[in-house]
């Protein structure tokens, strides 16, 4: 039943994301259009479920969300401020604008989501692939005879006139 009450949760919540992305506010369509296409160096996407919570943007990568709050806002700074403290909790920077911010001084409101990437960027730290190293040969003298250990080619015998053998001959 648990399970059926979640996927009906989630069912509801994509409608409404849906619903969301395709009727934005005016201030949010002014500021997506500098948001989208990577125009700020980095991927932005416009109502995106995170966290069980649909932010007006959200950058995955450097783990920005940008909320422009209007109308809809208005009697729910609680929830908002409930909401905020679940996602910091998860290393989640939030930026908030007003509407009126992003209508009259959008350049401002750009200035500080470009300062918060380069302030995520220089935090952020990706998975390093480990770097392959050369080959390492390995000379062994026991008694009179030399051994070469090559990581690719194995253990070898080494003649006196310096020629490789396979380990085993000469």
């Amino acid at each position: 039943m648990r399970n059926a009450k979640k996927i009906a949760r989630a069912a509801i919540k994509r409608v409404y994301q849906k619903r969301l992305r395709e009727n934005p506010t005016p201030a949010e369509s002014f500021l997506w259009e500098a948001l989208r296409d990577k125009q700020l160096g980095e991927k932005f996407t416009a109502q995106a479920i995170v966290s069980g919570f649909i932010p007006d943007f959200w950058c995955a990568k450097l783990r920005i969300i940008i909320e422009v709050d209007g109308a809809s806002h208005i009697g729910r700074e609680g929830y908002d401020s409930w909401r905020d403290k679940i996602l910091k909790s998860q290393r989640i920077s939030i930026l908030r604008f007003t509407n009126d911010q992003v209508i009259t001084d959008r350049s401002a409101c750009i200035a500080k989501i470009q300062k918060e990437i380069v302030r995520k960027q220089g935090s952020f730290k990706p998975h390093r692939k480990k770097i392959k190293q050369a080959p390492v040969t390995v000379k062994c003298v026991c008694g009179s005879r030399a051994f070469l250990f090559d990581e690719k080619l194995g253990p070898h015998l080494m003649s006196g006139k310096g020629e490789r053998y396979p380990y085993g001959i000469g």
